[in-house]
């Protein structure tokens, strides 16, 4: 189950087809991925940018035009402030 593979289990929103926000492996940050269609990458995940601030992320994506679905932002505005926060006990 790695950060580049179909599968992972950590992605919080799929953006765009060829585009989702990941949890990283070790749940530091935010990751948001661009999933490659060269023939050398076969088709996997590539990171893109990596965030620990709601804001920041919400920024990313804005000015990747990643945010026209209301859905998508809804998501990602009911994430807490700071990563950190994610796994607060």
């Amino acid at each position: 189950n790695r950060e580049r593979d179909d599968g992972f289990s950590q992605v919080v929103v799929q953006l765009a087809p060829r585009w989702r926000v990941i949890v990283c492996k070790d749940h530091l940050q935010w990751i948001i991925q661009k999933r490659m269609a060269e023939p050398l990458h076969r088709g996997v995940w590539r990171s893109q940018s990596y965030v620990t601030s709601r804001n920041s992320l919400i920024r990313l994506c804005a000015s990747l035009g990643l945010l026209s679905d209301q859905a998508v932002r809804a998501i990602l505005d009911a994430l807490p402030e700071q990563f950190s926060e994610l796994y607060k006990k």
